[in-house]
């Protein structure tokens, strides 16, 4: 015969058997049928709700009871560029000296604009551009979808420069954070260059409007000049000047590229006495420019009206690359042979 196993105890089992019979009896406590009839129906019910009562209460009890040694402790240090100013650095590594953070059975991980897993304390560098902890918490809960985790212990300035307000993503974790404050949160005097925007790739012959934003604390009224380089030689310059008040500001700048290729270009910001860093005055962007000719072969039948009236069309527009095949005999013409090699990379084909 099959044997019958269960991971509750006895006493488990009776106390459902009889949770399970009282309700029974309670449902069916006034029903008129026959007595035989009501025990049947109290016998099902109770078979039932028994069985709903062993298939269910078995998660609840194992997630009460469960040992929590499975679930790790996450911890989050800032590795933006702003860390290696006023002895913030120094700091957080006596903090994860101390703390024992990566000889515990933590996982770490370095945050910036993004999250990398951090291996031993030999692994952090201190090169992040930008701060975004809401980004950062939001990879976290992704590699962690089943909330594996008993806290989240965060080392920062403070400082957050990207992204939303970070406390509105802690809120979703259902854990305990444990914050480590390094350095001084107060605004310092520094232009700190925020962001860039613009098109990563652009067709050749078309502007391309590069966005610069920047945030300047505690500058007065002084003013200062952001400059475009293009592969090292400057192209560009616009002076800004500071209002007493206004931290964030933009500028923005218009490029052309003849050629297909990959640019790169590199915006300024020109240093202020007295600034925090001047590390934060300078970033590099690349575009790739492709091709944006048109590629068009004429061939028609013979010297003519059509041949002049379309090709002065057709030159009025500048991305067009025409060649003209005019037909001087069965298989010969003025311009020469036509390679049709070429012709895999034509757009159009006119015929006249």
């Amino acid at each position: 015969m099959p044997g019958f196993s269960s991971s509750y105890s006895p006493l488990f089992l009776a106390l459902f058997m009889v949770i399970a019979a009282a309700v029974s009896y309670y449902f069916y406590r006034n029903t008129a049928v026959e007595k035989n009839k009501k025990a049947l129906l109290i016998a099902l019910k109770t078979a039932a709700i028994f069985i709903l009562l062993a298939l269910f209460i078995e998660p609840v009890l194992s997630y009460l009871t469960g040992n929590s040694s499975s679930r790790k402790d996450i911890v989050l240090i800032d590795i933006s560029r702003s860390n290696t100013l006023e002895g913030k650095q120094e700091q957080i590594d006596r903090v994860i000296k101390e703390a024992g953070l990566f000889n515990s059975e933590s996982d770490v991980f370095g945050f910036s604009s993004a999250v990398i897993v951090l291996k031993d304390a030999d692994s952090i560098s201190y090169n992040g551009y930008s701060t975004d902890l809401v980004t950062s918490l939001r990879s976290i809960k992704e590699n962690f979808p089943d909330g594996s985790y008993n806290s989240v212990t965060l080392l920062s300035d403070g400082i957050f420069t990207d992204g939303s307000n970070p406390v509105y993503e802690a809120m979703t974790f259902n854990a305990p954070f444990v914050i480590f404050p390094v350095g001084d949160t107060a605004e310092k005097k520094d232009i700190i260059l925020k962001s860039i925007v613009r098109n990563e790739k652009a067709f050749t012959g078309t502007p391309v409007k590069i966005r610069v934003f920047l945030t300047i604390n505690k500058a007065g009224t002084e003013s200062t000049v952001i400059k475009l380089q293009r592969e090292g030689s400057e192209i560009r310059s616009h002076l800004l000047n500071f209002e007493p008040g206004k931290t964030n500001y933009e500028a923005e700048f218009e490029v052309t590229e003849n050629a297909p290729g990959k640019i790169k270009y590199r915006i300024t910001v020109e240093n202020i006495p007295g600034e925090l860093t001047y590390k934060n005055n300078h970033n590099d962007l690349f575009i790739t420019f492709i091709d944006n000719k048109v590629n068009i072969l004429v061939v028609s039948g013979g010297p003519g009206y059509d041949n002049e009236f379309t090709g002065s069309v057709l030159k009025r527009i500048g991305n067009y690359n025409i060649t003209y095949r005019t037909q001087k005999s069965a298989g010969d013409f003025y311009e020469g042979p036509i390679d049709y090699r070429q012709f895999a990379e034509l757009s159009t084909l006119f015929m006249l």
